[in-house]
């Protein structure tokens, strides 16, 4: 799957095409964040639809705008596509499995919802195959989220038997098949071997990887966990307390695990970094790290809330009338504080933003000038098929949409595929160019 869809990049269609590759990636990254958040919280937790809507486009924020990588996750489309785009078809994955279990499978409302009896077979049987194709398909992505979704279907059928839900349990059991046997054809497919041939001698032993990805996962998640995303689950917090303590006043939800909901949040990126150790002997590119920041960053809402709930059924504790309390009497004072803020905001971390760095690059003519010498060293290369060609290093580098850049010797592997390409008998940079440490 991940090769059928990187081999559909839109430069096929004319190299102008290839803006619409970043668009893409983006709208499938907020698309599949808002719609996990909108079903979670709205149609299974019942939250309004607004709030949860708005905290969707909230963590798809801070998931686009301060990613690790936004070159590999956003505009490479083959970086991108095999790991942005299936991150997105984790989360899809996630509500169809929930949707399964506990969607309006049933023909009475009044019916019992952990069993079998009365359900809507035919719904039902929809539900499966379709959560079936989307793990199949999952398992044909990158190998992170093809582990981390056979091992989430895996957890929601253990979850299922154990709490003795039988939807739950018998509805995944057809997904959990569908991601086990991709994920073993994922595997073990050739072109897997031959591009682990490469790393047959850098990858770790299974104890050397679970150290590294357990001390790797931790690093990280403490790197990330920025004044953005400090900022955002602050925001969230009055929207999850007020939700979480409905549902703990109606006895809907007991929130009586919180330390085990931690261990596996905190558990779940040390996961994600086992089959980069463990197959090269590194935790991977910047695409790789993009996934993991993303489940960083949706599990530090995800704990919020059910430690919002684990609060809220053991106090009296109430929000209601707070933000009266709160607001200054003068509301010059009022704007001031709102101002100074978003002053404030801007210079810890608005700078560093993906989106402001985008601007910059339009408004001094970065961008443009990178172009008008990709384009420029483009047709050069078109009319010199046959012939040594000697380019020089382009003049900027604009870090949203440079990746790396030929060499000055003709016999590395991007100088190779340049000259295949282009049909050249050489082709080399008469100087370094940023990126390369030769």
């Amino acid at each position: 799957s991940s090769a059928f869809l990187l081999a559909l990049q839109p430069s096929i269609f004319g190299e102008s095409a290839y803006a619409f590759a970043g668009i893409f990636i983006l709208l499938v990254l907020c698309a599949a964040t808002v719609f996990f958040a909108w079903y979670m919280l709205h149609r299974r937790l019942g939250f309004a639809a607004l709030p949860s809507v708005a905290l969707g486009f909230l963590v798809s924020l801070i998931e686009v705008q301060w990613m690790p990588d936004c070159a590999q996750g956003v505009y490479w489309f083959n970086g991108a596509g095999n790991y942005t785009f299936f991150y997105g078809v984790l989360l899809v994955l996630a509500v169809a499995c929930t949707s399964v279990g506990f969607g309006n499978n049933y023909k009475n409302d009044n019916a019992s919802k952990n069993t079998l009896q009365g359900i809507n077979w035919c719904k039902f049987i929809v539900k499966i195959v379709l959560t079936a194709i989307l793990a199949f398909i999952l398992s044909g992505g990158n190998h992170v989220t093809a582990f981390l979704g056979f091992l989430m279907v895996l957890g929601i059928v253990v979850y299922g038997f154990w709490f003795k839900k039988m939807p739950l349990f018998a509805g995944n059991i057809l997904p959990l098949i569908a991601s086990a046997f991709g994920l073993v054809l994922n595997f073990k497919a050739p072109g897997t071997a031959v591009r682990q041939a490469q790393f047959a001698s850098s990858g770790m032993s299974f104890a050397k990887t679970i150290v590294n990805s357990t001390f790797h996962g931790f690093e990280n998640a403490d790197g990330w966990f920025s004044i953005p995303l400090f900022l955002g689950l602050l925001i969230a917090f009055p929207v999850f307390y007020n939700g979480a303590k409905a549902l703990a006043d109606s006895s809907k939800c007991k929130f009586n695990r919180p330390l085990l909901v931690v261990v596996l949040a905190l558990a779940w990126p040390c996961l994600m970094h086992c089959p980069p150790f463990y197959a090269m002997g590194h935790q991977g590119d910047g695409r790789l790290l993009n996934v993991v920041y993303f489940s960083i960053v949706m599990l530090a809402f995800v704990q919020e809330f059910y430690i919002c709930g684990y609060i809220a059924s053991r106090t009296s504790i109430s929000l209601d009338g707070m933000a009266e309390k709160l607001m200054p009497k003068s509301k010059l004072w009022f704007v001031f504080a709102v101002l100074f803020a978003l002053f404030s905001f801007f210079c810890f971390c608005g700078r560093k933003t993906h989106g402001f760095t985008a601007f910059r690059c339009i408004a001094n003519g970065i961008a443009r000038q990178y172009d008008a010498e990709a384009d420029a060293r483009d047709k050069t290369a078109l009319a010199s098929a046959g012939e040594d060609v000697v380019f020089e290093p382009f003049s900027v580098y604009p870090g949203l949409l440079y990746l790396m850049d030929l060499s000055v010797r003709e016999d590395d592997w991007p100088n190779n595929d340049y000259a295949k390409y282009y049909s050249l008998k050489s082709v080399k940079l008469s100087a370094p160019a940023k990126g390369w440490e030769f």
